[in-house]
């Protein structure tokens, strides 16, 4: 196996929070070259590309909290094997912080190079299992408070959930008279592609059930998920006595952690695992069944005059309407000749858009909306034109990018039926905190440059 030549942590500003040089073949500006290249990638390429090569040296690297987790190398090393050792590592060092932020890094930067020299051994990755680390690393972590937050954080957590310092503990810290806990997340990464006749052209999610236990002891703990859950698909009308062919929710792909347990899994999809110290994915799952996504997109593109083009959009929702989504936002690019441009909202108290010349793209902010709600925007772009029609630049509008999440909610049929905890025979009764979120990877909706209505609800 190839080895990597540095490791290192930067801020989405380009700041150096952490580096280790861990073989000596490179030398430390290929911090500058990474960010350079991140910042400005090549035409035709994602903003940001988890893979780059630059004059032989080899940059493979994750975004994660706002920072980049940066592996460096000279030989073929694995983009995969480097990627999930960069992703382990930061569940490390949150493990051990308590939260993954950049003061947190900064506060503990000491801790944080004890633990890599304890995770990469000259370029070589070795063991990210917690229980093995306590062993060898000494350094006492120092807290962040995590009890300052904004009021608008505030105010939109405290309406849905219930605080708990216990979540953002560091392992390597045991306190007097701690609270039995234990925090279940069921994470959903949502990816959407519409084509500009609005049939479902790719719709993909990728999700992960998420543990962490601060249960005193040794406990058992027994999950039960969705009854009528099966993992593959198999031939068409296939049925098996673990995989009945009426299963509504089906999971393409799944990756099970070494600690489950499946003696009660083929009787009614019952996991049980003794789980290990630190955060984990019990389940890792990916499927590309046709659930029905939360948001369904209508545009109408007209030529109003002369230079001018007019884009109508309505966005509606299909969750219930006892969910809400945060976050919401809508990003249009438009033509490259536009000089000017304004918005109409339905809704100008709760909604704002704004048009961002050097980008050529219109971000429309509608932040929370509730489940069977819908709002339209009508986008006016001042369009230089320099000769040619504008249907040539109706073909430049688009597509549409949203950026959400949805608490409380998935899209898919994995749901969390119980959850128990033992310790022997005994039945414990810790705090359970149990959540859901969806959110959005790529949800993408392409522009009919035809303009036409036909299919299409009616706007204002």
């Amino acid at each position: 196996m190839a080895a990597f030549s540095q490791f290192y942590i930067l801020s989405l500003r380009g700041d150096v929070l952490v580096i280790r040089d861990l073989r000596g073949e490179l030398p430390n500006t290929t911090t500058q070259t990474f960010f350079r290249k991140s910042k400005l990638p090549a035409a035709g390429t994602p903003q940001f590309v988890p893979v780059l090569h630059h004059e032989g040296v080899q940059f493979i690297s994750i975004r994660e909290a706002g920072m980049y987790f940066v592996f460096t190398a000279i030989t073929n090393v694995s983009p995969g094997v480097g990627m999930e050792m960069l992703r382990r590592i930061a569940e490390v060092i949150r493990d051990y912080c308590g939260v993954l932020t950049e003061e947190a890094i900064r506060k503990n930067f000491i801790l944080v190079y004890e633990l890599i020299d304890e995770m990469l051994d000259f370029g070589f990755p070795q063991t990210t299992d917690i229980s093995e680390l306590k062993g060898f690393v000494r350094s006492v972590p120092v807290l962040v408070d995590t009890e300052s937050r904004s009021d608008l954080l505030g105010k939109l957590v405290a309406s849905k959930t219930t605080s708990s310092k216990t979540a953002n503990q560091s392992v390597a810290i045991t306190r007097k008279n701690q609270s039995s806990e234990i925090f279940v997340d069921l994470l959903e990464h949502i990816t959407v592609l519409y084509s500009k006749t609005g049939e479902l052209l790719h719709s993909e999610i990728e999700g992960a059930l998420v543990i962490k236990s601060f249960i005193k002891g040794h406990p058992r703990i027994c999950i039960g998920l969705s009854s009528d859950l099966r993992v593959g698909r198999g031939q068409e009308g296939a049925e098996s006595d673990d995989q009945p062919s009426y299963s509504t929710c089906v999971l393409d792909q799944a990756t099970f952690h070494e600690c489950a347990n499946f003696q009660e899994w083929d009787m009614d999809r019952t996991l049980m695992f003794e789980p290990p110290e630190g955060e984990f994915s019990l389940i890792r799952y990916r499927t590309v069944d046709e659930f029905v996504p939360p948001f369904r997109v209508f545009t109408y593109v007209e030529e109003v005059g002369e230079g001018q083009l007019d884009l109508v959009i309505r966005i509606q929702t299909t969750f219930p309407d006892n969910t809400n989504a945060n976050r919401l936002q809508i990003v249009c690019p438009t033509p490259v000749d536009t000089v000017s441009a304004s918005c109409e909202l339905e809704d100008p108290h709760k909604q704002s858009a704004e048009y961002f010349p050097s980008l050529k793209r219109i971000v429309w902010y509608i932040g929370k909306i509730k489940g069977g709600q819908d709002t339209s925007i009508r986008m006016k772009m001042n369009i230089e034109n320099r000769g040619g029609s504008l249907g040539n630049y109706k073909r430049e509008v688009g597509p549409l990018s949203l950026h959400f999440e949805i608490p409380m909610y998935v899209c898919s049929s994995v749901q969390i039926r119980y959850l128990k905890v033992f310790e022997g025979s005994k039945q414990l009764n810790p705090h359970r905190w149990v959540r859901s979120i969806s959110k959005t990877d790529s949800y993408q909706v392409r522009i009919d440059p035809s303009g036409d209505k036909g299919s299409s609800p009616n706007y204002y």
